[in-house]
């Protein structure tokens, strides 16, 4: 297991490992589930889950370089972002706290804010030399599921 991370209900855990495969679990019965949607499973393994603060969307960032956006109550992949770090590895994924927008961090050492409902990258910044030095200054929309 390398990531999990529970529903805002507090009744499930998911957790992303080794395996390209997502897992979920309901906390009562310890009843496990394994996604269903393996053609759309991601092609080694899961760094980082996490779920949406609305609870509709679960995003996972994968070490084959992609991005997936889940839904949440049948565990089928809505959206994949191929090579949403220049192929590099995906580390970390974070919702909005309005759920629309997705944090990802890659190995580039680029992060970057991408639009939920279309996979549209929106903004990037990181340490590119075309921002080295520069500062990042805002305001936070970011849950606090960390």
């Amino acid at each position: 297991m390398r990531s999990l991370d529970f529903h805002p209900c507090g009744d499930f855990l998911v957790t992303g490992g080794h395996s390209p495969f997502l897992r979920l679990y309901h906390l009562q019965t310890m009843q496990g589930y394994v996604s269903k949607d393996t053609k759309n499973a991601h092609a080694g393994a899961i760094n980082h889950v996490r779920f949406s603060d609305n609870g509709r969307f679960l995003a996972t960032a994968a070490r084959d370089g992609s991005l997936k956006v889940w839904d949440a109550t049948d565990m089928t992949c809505v959206r994949t972002v191929l090579k949403a770090h220049q192929g590099l590895e995906v580390t970390s994924v974070y919702f909005s706290t309005d759920s629309t927008q997705m944090l990802t961090h890659g190995s580039d050492g680029v992060a970057k804010i991408w639009e939920v409902a279309t996979g549209r990258e929106m903004v990037r910044f990181g340490t590119t030399p075309q921002s080295e030095g520069a500062q990042i200054r805002g305001h936070s929309i970011w849950g606090s599921n960390d």
